[in-house]
């Protein structure tokens, strides 16, 4: 356990400007209000609680300032030599990579020696690029044919439906889905050394959800007391049914294998039925209605 009082007034005061200071970066702030709090006699679990960390990063800063001082919290051990490229040879290949989007450090790595005779490491390259402002990471998926009228106009009337429905009326999303009887590969942490893999199922059959319901036909029945309102083509980001089904995919398929059709089809029926419901309290902000409009003109498709 760290006891307080450790820190002196000015040790104190040095390290309350730091974190109250807006120019300095945000993670050095971070580190030094943790010191402060550690210094008031907060334990290690309770400072990790108020800034949303795990007790073991708060050891290693107070460990890392008894002994650097305020230099070690400024230090993240990733900050790299100086750049060798000069102001226009940064400009050229910052040129080149917004111009190229390469997808490979190496070709990022093949041009640099070509053309400018520099040869880097790859994680020299990678320091090299952050300095430069780049990152690495998936373009946004977009679908083909948005329209920004049609977008705004059906929020607009869907927020106009809420306000002025009757107290015993309800929005219902309605939308088809068919999942595959295939696991679905995804990220997980695992030992370095160990080669991981998902077995894949021989068949593809696919379990129908709501596709076998004709609701046009179905509503037009007498005493039916619905209305249908459509979505804009194009625009799944509307549809908070959409993002049901991405958690369902999480939930019940990713890195998880279904020996027969009928144990693939319990999972998933489970979850909807089931799971779902009784943990709605805590999936609610996964499928939302915080519907918003995609301006095209603001992304710059690569493809």
């Amino acid at each position: 356990m760290i006891r307080g009082g450790f820190l002196s007034d000015a040790e104190r005061q040095a390290l309350t400007a730091m974190a109250r200071d807006g120019l300095a970066e945000h993670r050095v702030a971070r580190r030094a209000n943790a010191i402060v709090l550690l210094d008031k006699g907060w334990s290690c679990a309770r400072v990790a609680g108020a800034l949303l960390l795990d007790d073991d990063t708060v050891r290693e800063w107070f460990q890392a300032y008894e002994t650097g001082g305020l230099d070690a919290l400024s230090h993240f051990g990733h900050e790299g030599s100086s750049c060798r490229l000069t102001l226009e040879q940064q400009a050229a290949l910052q040129n080149w990579i917004t111009g190229r989007l390469p997808r490979s450090t190496r070709t990022i790595g093949a041009w640099l020696e070509k053309n400018l005779g520099f040869n880097y490491s790859r994680p020299g390259l990678i320091a090299l690029l952050h300095r430069l402002g780049f990152d690495y990471r998936k373009p946004h998926k977009m679908p083909r044919g948005l329209n920004d009228v049609r977008q705004q106009a059906f929020i607009a009337s869907y927020e106009k439906l809420l306000n002025t429905m009757a107290a015993d009326e309800a929005v219902v999303f309605v939308d088809a889905v068919h999942p595959t009887h295939q696991v679905r590969a995804a990220g997980c942490w695992a030992p370095k050394d160990t080669a991981i893999a998902v077995e894949q199922t021989t068949g593809r059959q696919s379990l129908n959800i709501h596709g076998a319901i004709n609701l046009e036909n179905w509503l037009k029945e007498q005493h039916r007391k619905s209305v249908l309102h459509f979505i804009p083509p194009y625009c799944p980001h509307l549809d908070p049914i959409e993002q049901c089904w991405a958690l369902m995919h999480q939930h019940t398929t990713h890195n998880r294998d279904y020996k027969t059709f009928r144990q693939f089809k319990r999972a998933i029926l489970k979850f909807l039925k089931h799971t779902i419901p009784k943990n709605w309290n805590r999936l609610c902000d996964r499928i939302t209605d915080n519907f918003r409009v995609i301006h095209r003109d603001k992304f710059r498709v690569v493809a």
